[in-house]
């Protein structure tokens, strides 16, 4: 019989706290004030993290199984502490929470294995935390989401899509295979997609601000402030590129003309093969 291993490394005062259990779903939380950055990383599996109200950071795995191993996971999660001892060599699913809270740092990893014809399909992950923390989620052949950070985040999926709604701060995203979508980011950015379209709305800085994308055979369409003062660049290799509603203007620097907009401090950063460009005014 086989079972789930979850393992905890602990740093600093740690205090279990008992995994609250369901047919499909276990959840925990932490104290948010010990931490300023969460990383949760997972294979086969999608990952949301939504800011919330509150001092608490809450962690939900949903589970979606292959034949044979339901009863296996439900009661390895049901038994945390005794399943992550007696099993601790097993080899269908790894749990590992550190508690980091000298760098205060919280890190989840989910990782499933397959064997024969018994098979964790996905395990899905939703954390729950204030905007304050900074966030970093990493999958293999799963969606990501993040909704509401005002710290700033780090994505990076495979096979898999990127939903960006209402953050600041700092970003960065690194997708294959999906899209990029971008509703409302307050900040920096810098992303790549392959095999995916970025499109959205990016408020960057009217100074010093950056914007920098880039995909492969796909588009590019975003839209920053009319008031931004940066640096313009798009380039393709096939495709059409196309600036509407920004009052862009061009200088000489040595042998290469410049585009810019305001005091051009800034830099918009905009490149694609086998696809359109299209930058506009917000």
């Amino acid at each position: 019989m086989k079972h789930t291993k979850i393992l905890y490394t602990i740093i600093a005062a740690l205090v279990l706290l008992p995994f609250i259990v369901s047919a499909e779903s276990t959840s925990q939380t932490f104290d948010a004030s010990d931490y300023d950055r969460v990383e949760v990383e997972t294979l086969h599996g999608d990952i949301s993290a939504v800011a919330v109200s509150g001092d608490e950071i809450s962690i939900s795995f949903e589970h979606s199984l292959g034949a044979g191993v339901e009863n296996e996971i439900t009661e390895a999660l049901s038994g945390l502490l005794e399943i992550a001892k007696t099993y601790e060599g097993s080899e269908d699913v790894d749990i590992n929470i550190t508690e980091d809270k000298v760098n205060r740092v919280l890190k989840v990893s989910v990782e499933t294995i397959e064997e024969g014809n018994e098979e964790i399909e996905d395990i899905d992950i939703s954390v729950s935390l204030p905007a304050s923390i900074f966030v970093k989620l990493t999958s293999t052949n799963g969606n990501l989401s993040v909704d509401g950070s005002q710290a700033g985040f780090d994505l990076t999926t495979t096979n898999g899509n990127v939903a960006i709604d209402n953050t600041a701060g700092p970003g960065a995203f690194d997708a294959t295979n999906g899209n990029v979508e971008i509703d409302n980011h307050a900040g920096d950015l810098d992303g790549k997609a392959n095999n995916g379209k970025i499109t959205g709305e990016i408020a960057m800085p009217d100074h010093n601000g950056e914007c920098i994308l880039e995909t492969v055979n796909s588009d590019i369409e975003v839209s920053v402030p009319v008031s931004v003062g940066a640096t313009v660049s798009l380039s393709n290799v096939h495709g059409a590129s196309q600036i509407t509603g920004l009052d862009v203007k061009t200088k000489k620097e040595g042998d290469k003309t410049i585009k810019y907009t305001g005091d051009g401090s800034g830099r918009i950063y905009l490149v694609t093969v086998n696809g359109d460009l299209i930058l506009k005014g917000m």
